[in-house]
């Protein structure tokens, strides 16, 4: 036979509970976040285990989400805590249940606090604000997922505008997240030590509290879990790196940064496209006009094929010439190329040779077999 005792006992631990999955979600997220700038992160392995940490931070989170719900009396509950947590794994549909199981929940809180007398400041619009700012966030999601970046100048501007507004709207977001979580972890603590302050509480409430989970709800719980994992397991598997990182380029090529203009330039150039081929000679010669080495080679070989800008051999040997005077081999190569062919500049084999050696001797392949074959004439 069960004693009032045991039941306060069981509340008194359940509040303990609530407190322990309020931390050890607070851990994971932090640790999910801080795990990347670990000075050794790289490789599957370590992307795996901050996958690990994002997943223990939405187990944790849900847990709580459901312990709390239970606290809710069942005549003012909106749903039970295995439907409120089980149906945010429905695809398009959690769009819709998000606003019940977050917003639902604050504002079923509130109510029951109000029946019980209990004078808690609660604010009945983090739930609501929460899911309209994930909602904002989900075009960085996008972004984030889209199989491949977006090479045109205008969809790239807007992509990078939607990305930091997205970001913004997201760490904004994970505030207002904490804010409700620390509410409702509070919220539900308050419930508990009011049931066991009176004694005037039937004895369903206090099973309701703390009693374990039905069959039904533990499946849900239980579908809640796998749905976790497969879902962070699915993000994880379809993310798509290069276009956050070409974003973040974009960023750095905008801000007048030279290695990220002529990455930025590459990205252009290695399209089919005509006109993204212009749009890599911009950025080439933005960062060419900044000494960078190889963005002069390739906004040379840009004027001497003709690509994305008109053809003219004499231009293309101006930039190839800058940039072999800074070692590049590519560009001394050119240069060499240009003088042994006259192309742009009078033939002088001579000339050519020399600069052909040049590129030679730092490992350059073509120009060590033009070599081969102008010492055979």
């Amino acid at each position: 036979m069960t004693t009032p005792f045991s039941w306060h006992q069981s509340l008194s631990n359940l509040g303990k509970a609530l407190r322990i999955y309020f931390a050890l979600w607070a851990f994971c997220l932090v640790a999910s976040i801080l795990y990347p700038f670990l000075p050794n992160y790289c490789g599957y392995s370590h992307k795996i285990g901050d996958m690990l940490l994002l997943t223990g931070s939405v187990f944790f989170q849900y847990l709580l989400l459901y312990q709390c719900w239970k606290q809710i009396p069942s005549d003012i509950a909106r749903t039970t805590p295995g439907k409120a947590i089980g149906y945010l794994f429905i695809p398009l549909f959690n769009l819709y249940w998000m606003f019940v199981a977050y917003d639902g929940l604050i504002k079923d809180m509130s109510k029951a606090l109000q029946r019980r007398g209990i004078q808690f400041p609660i604010n009945k619009k983090l739930g609501s604000l929460y899911c309209e700012l994930w909602l904002f966030v989900l075009p960085v999601c996008a972004c984030q997922w889209v199989g491949d970046a977006p090479t045109s100048v205008v969809l790239l501007s807007i992509t990078s505008a939607i990305f930091i507004v997205g970001g913004l709207a997201l760490l904004i977001n994970l505030f207002v997240l904490i804010g409700f979580l620390r509410t409702i972890k509070n919220g539900a603590i308050a419930l508990l030590e009011c049931s066991e302050e009176f004694s005037d509480i039937p004895a369903s409430e206090y099973q309701r509290a703390s009693a374990s989970p039905s069959v039904k709800e533990s499946i849900f719980v239980t579908v809640s879990i796998i749905g976790t994992l497969c879902l962070v397991f699915f993000l994880f598997q379809f993310s798509n790196d290069r276009t956050t990182s070409i974003l973040l380029m974009h960023f750095a090529a905008e801000r007048g940064d030279a290695e990220a203009q002529a990455i930025i330039g590459d990205i252009f150039y290695n399209s089919e496209s005509i006109l993204d081929k212009a749009t890599s000679v911009e950025w080439y010669r933005k960062a060419a006009e900044q000494g960078h080495a190889r963005a002069q080679f390739m906004l040379g070989l840009c004027y001497h094929n003709g690509e994305g800008v008109l053809e003219n051999k004499e231009e293309a040997l101006n930039w190839f010439r800058k940039g072999a005077e800074q070692e590049n081999k590519d560009a001394q190569g050119m240069v060499g190329w240009c003088y042994v062919f006259g192309e742009g500049v009078p033939e002088d084999k001579a000339e050519g040779i020399k600069w052909l050696r040049k590129a030679a001797e730092q490992g350059h392949e073509g120009a060590t077999e033009l070599l081969r074959k102008l010492e055979k004439e």
